[in-house]
């Protein structure tokens, strides 16, 4: 899964001091041993992005201050967001940060460990939709003689 992460700053809108942010956060992931080991990390430009959608890693631009995150499972996607939430408290003064993964877009601004949690749920999605075609996620068919019909009327 992958998971896009941007600074967003102080509300100064200053391009040069996200960019600074961002180079710092993605040291702070790379340097995390649960996350710079585990999780694939490169930077984002929009210069740099190609027309088909698909992330172009490598330099940093001005232009955005982004990090891909590419993650294999709930858990290395817990230890990036636990790694972001860290950093931003290890910030004077903490920038938000927007996470972003498969449609869903999630802004870190708050260090309440529950606003953590809802963010990383929110990121996790849904509980997967049950396959019909497996025996444990279908419920029984009715048979015909569970349905119930009306006593017949005496006349």
């Amino acid at each position: 899964m992958r998971v896009r992460i941007e600074v967003e700053g102080y509300g100064d809108g200053e391009p040069t001091g996200q960019v600074v942010d961002a180079l710092s956060l993605y040291r702070w992931l790379g340097d995390d041993p649960d996350v710079g080991r585990d999780v694939g990390l490169s930077l984002l430009s929009r210069e740099q992005a190609p027309a088909s959608g698909e992330s172009a890693p490598g330099h940093m631009g001005p232009g955005l201050d982004a990090i891909e995150a590419v993650c294999n499972g709930a858990v290395q996607l817990a230890q990036l967001a636990l790694a972001v939430a860290a950093w931003r408290l290890a910030r004077p003064r903490p920038p938000r940060v927007r996470l972003e993964r498969a449609g869903t877009t999630v802004l870190l601004d708050s260090d309440d460990p529950e606003a953590i949690r809802r963010a990383l749920a929110a990121l996790e999605g849904p509980d997967p939709v049950p396959d019909p075609e497996r025996e444990g996620d279908r419920p029984p068919a009715p048979r015909p003689d569970d349905q119930h019909t009306p006593p017949a009327a005496s006349v």
